[in-house]
């Protein structure tokens, strides 16, 4: 009796132990995808300049070809990974406080997805609209986990995220159309908006990599 126990108990902390797994390999590969799209249109697309271009004309079906689709694709695909990511999370935790985060989390996923399924050359608002929603969405995402998940004991990770966040915060308000007329010393120096938004996926994919890593270890 005691042996067919201990087996049951092993064969519960080893499916426990592939369930957290598979977690942190949805978190980074969401993260990887993303990264490795930009970087691959960017390099796919000599005339693009950090100075002058968004990242968004690297997805232009219209204009940039084979890499549009490599960008757009990419996009779709990690939104798709990071949403599972995100809304297997509370499974795994023992605390209805990761919703917090979580569910800015999956909302930025389907943006995400979005931006990726609505080009800049689709007729009409809805990529700027999805677009600018993306970034604030990541912005509330950051700041949510990072105030969460001091009260679930990773103020380390949390003050990462909320530095992150904080400082995203910065960049887009300091971007905004309106900057140059309340605050004329945060005009940022060039006329494209591609380093403000690189930093940015930088700080949330270098913090959704983070996040994911600790699915074997501490509660997120």
């Amino acid at each position: 009796m005691f042996i067919v126990w201990n087996r049951r108990d092993a064969e519960r902390r080893w499916f426990t132990e592939m369930r957290l797994r598979g977690l942190t390999i949805l978190g980074v590969a969401s993260a990887l995808t993303l990264d490795v799209a930009i970087l691959a249109a960017i390099a796919l697309s000599p005339w693009f300049s950090f100075s002058n271009n968004e990242l968004s004309d690297l997805g232009n079906t219209s204009s940039n070809g084979g890499a549009s689709l490599l960008f757009d694709g990419g996009l779709v695909l990690a939104g798709l990974l990071m949403f599972a990511f995100a809304a297997l999370i509370p499974y795994r935790s023992r605390h209805n406080r990761v919703l917090v985060w979580t569910i800015p989390l999956a909302v930025t996923a389907v943006d995400l997805a979005l931006v990726g399924v609505f080009p800049e050359n689709v007729p009409g608002p809805v990529h700027r609209v999805v677009s600018g929603v993306l970034f604030l969405m990541i912005t509330i995402t950051l700041i949510s986990y990072g105030f969460s998940a001091r009260l679930l004991g990773s103020p380390r990770v949390g003050s990462i995220a909320l530095v992150f966040g904080f400082v995203t915060a910065f960049i887009w308000i300091t971007t905004w159309p309106w900057s140059g007329v309340v605050n004329q010393w945060s005009v940022w120096p060039w006329g494209g908006v591609s380093i403000q938004e690189s930093l940015t996926a930088a700080m949330f994919t270098t913090w959704l990599v983070i996040v994911a890593l600790k699915m074997t270890g501490s509660p997120p």
